[in-house]
């Protein structure tokens, strides 16, 4: 069952998670997503050009790796793993 997300206060978008999760974002620049670690989609079509991303584990502080994703579009995101999450996403000029 997907449910929309919460919105945090002062956040322009949200997003659609299998599980309760959340969106705070300045569309076209920058978006931090929190997920309980199930794929789920973010809408990027307000970027331009690439965006730079990274998932962060808040039980660890571990950083993954950086990747990047095209705007212009929604992308899908699959966590490391089943756990809690959290993604951050840039737009950059690549």
């Amino acid at each position: 069952m997907t449910r929309k997300a919460r919105k945090l206060p002062g956040a322009s978008q949200t997003m659609q998670v299998g599980k309760p999760g959340v969106c705070a974002a300045n569309p076209g620049s920058e978006y931090v997503v929190w997920t309980e670690g199930t794929d789920f989609t973010l809408d990027l079509s307000a970027v331009r050009g690439a965006a730079a991303c990274r998932f962060y584990d808040p039980r660890t502080g571990e950083i993954k790796a950086r990747f990047t994703r095209p705007g212009g579009k929604t992308q899908r995101f699959t966590p490391p793993d089943g756990n809690d999450w959290v993604l951050h996403v840039m737009a950059t000029s690549e």
